[in-house]
C-alpha cells in the first residue's frame, strides 16, 4: 500500500489533483442522490457531506501550492487529510452571505469563527448520520432518528451547488499567476493582501483571465473569495 504523500505542488499538479477531486465528489453526490430518492435521508446527508469535503480539497490544494515553507506545507497537508478544514473555505463565503441575509453584521474574524463552528457541527452531524452515538446521558439514537428530510435537503442542495459549480482559479495559467503574486502571502498580515490583489488582478486582465471592463462588484466578490481562502490558510498555519 502506498502511503499518503505531502509533496510540493506546482500549478500543473494542482490542476490534475483538482480534476480527480471533482470526479470523486461528483460520484459521491450521485450516490447521495440515489439514497435521497429512496428516502434514506441520513445516509444521503452523510454521503453528500463527503462530497462537500472532497470538493473542498481543491481549495486546500491551492493553499498548499502557496505555502512559504515546509512547515506551512506540512500543516496544510495535515488539514487536507482532515474533515472540517476542507469544508471551511467552501462554507466561509456561504455562511457569511447567509448571515448578511439574516441582518447580522459581523467582523471578518467573527464570520470566520462562525463558519468554523458550522463546519465542526457539520462534521459531527455527518458522523451521527452514519453511526449510532451516545447523545445526552443515556441516549443512543440511530441515524434515521437524527436526520430529518428537511436537514437532508439543505445539505444536499449545498452539495449540488459546490460540486456542480466551476470554482475560480481552476486553470494552470490562472494558478501560475496566483503563485507568482501570492506565494507565501498567508504569512503576511491581511492588510498587505490588497496590494498583491491589485497587481494580480491587473495581470489577470492583461492575460485575458479577467475581462478588462469587469464589473467592479464582480471584482470585489472575486477578491473577497480569494481573501477568505487566504484567511483559512493563515488560520491553519498559525
Amino acid at each position: 500500500m502506498v502511503g499518503r504523500a505531502r509533496p510540493q505542488l506546482t500549478p500543473e499538479l494542482v490542476v490534475k489533483a483538482m480534476g480527480r477531486a471533482t470526479l470523486t465528489a461528483s460520484g459521491l453526490l450521485a450516490d447521495a442522490e440515489l439514497l435521497f430518492e429512496h428516502g434514506r435521508w441520513a445516509r444521503a446527508t452523510a454521503v453528500a457531506t463527503l462530497a462537500i469535503e472532497e470538493i473542498g480539497k481543491s481549495v486546500l490544494l491551492k493553499l498548499i501550492m502557496l505555502a512559504a515553507n515546509d512547515k506551512q506545507r506540512r500543516a496544510l497537508w495535515n488539514s487536507y487529510y482532515q474533515h472540517s478544514p476542507k469544508t471551511l473555505a467552501l462554507c466561509f463565503p456561504a455562511i457569511t452571505f447567509m448571515r448578511g441575509l439574516e441582518g447580522k453584521h459581523l467582523t471578518f474574524d467573527e464570520h470566520l469563527a462562525d463558519a468554523r463552528d458550522f463546519c465542526e457541527w457539520l462534521d459531527e452531524f455527518k458522523q451521527d448520520c452514519f453511526y449510532s452515538n451516545c447523545l445526552g446521558e443515556h441516549e443512543w439514537p440511530i441515524p434515521s432518528e437524527i436526520c430529518t428530510p428537511e436537514d437532508c435537503l439543505k445539505i444536499m442542495n449545498f452539495a449540488r451547488i459546490v460540486v456542480n459549480s466551476q470554482l475560480p482559479l481552476s486553470s494552470e495559467g490562472e494558478l501560475t499567476l496566483l503563485l507568482k503574486h501570492f506565494h507565501g502571502a498567508i504569512s503576511s498580515p491581511r492588510p498587505a493582501w490588497g496590494a498583491l490583489w491589485r497587481a494580480f488582478s491587473a495581470e489577470m486582465q492583461m492575460s485575458g483571465y479577467l475581462h478588462p471592463q469587469a464589473d467592479p462588484l464582480a471584482l470585489k466578490m472575486y477578491w473577497t473569495l480569494l481573501a477568505m481562502t487566504l484567511a483559512v490558510g493563515k488560520e491553519i498555519v498559525s
